[in-house]
């Protein structure tokens, strides 16, 4: 709800719900089914492997004092895992989200100008022109 008087809209959300989920039930879109599909692959993935990293690092945990060398790792790996772009992709700042309120047992988000709202931005590439899509995220789909 766009309100004139003070420049900002209101969204109201549904807790629990993920956003991208909630589109593929109830539209027709292919791009947004095959997104929300990459995405839960991509959760799995990520999951499956922290928990072997944290596996393989707590095996290792006691031969912090080996020399990577021995280990079999080389310099120009040692160099990549250490990359401003890998540390950005493993060290991910929780998102931040601004407007955050609960007005009669409605969950909702003000957005004014200048606030940052974390966004997906995909491209349907079966169009063309290509097709930029961007959804907002619910702040409030894990509650």
């Amino acid at each position: 709800m766009y309100d004139e008087h003070t420049n900002s809209l209101t969204i109201y959300w549904k807790k629990g719900v993920d956003v991208l989920s909630y589109l593929v039930e109830n539209n027709q879109d292919d791009h947004l089914a095959r997104l929300h599909s990459q995405v839960q692959h991509h959760a799995k993935m990520m999951e499956s492997s922290s928990k072997q990293a944290d596996a393989e690092k707590g095996l290792f945990d006691d031969e912090d004092e080996q020399d990577d060398s021995a280990q079999g790792f080389s310099d120009a790996e040692k160099k990549s895992a250490s990359t401003e772009q890998h540390l950005k992709s493993r060290d991910r700042a929780p998102l931040k989200f601004d407007g955050l309120s609960t007005k009669d047992g409605h969950a909702c988000q003000t957005i004014s100008e200048l606030h940052e709202v974390p966004v997906i931005i995909s491209a349907d590439m079966t169009k063309s022109p290509p097709v930029l899509k961007v959804t907002a995220l619910n702040p409030f789909a894990n509650e």
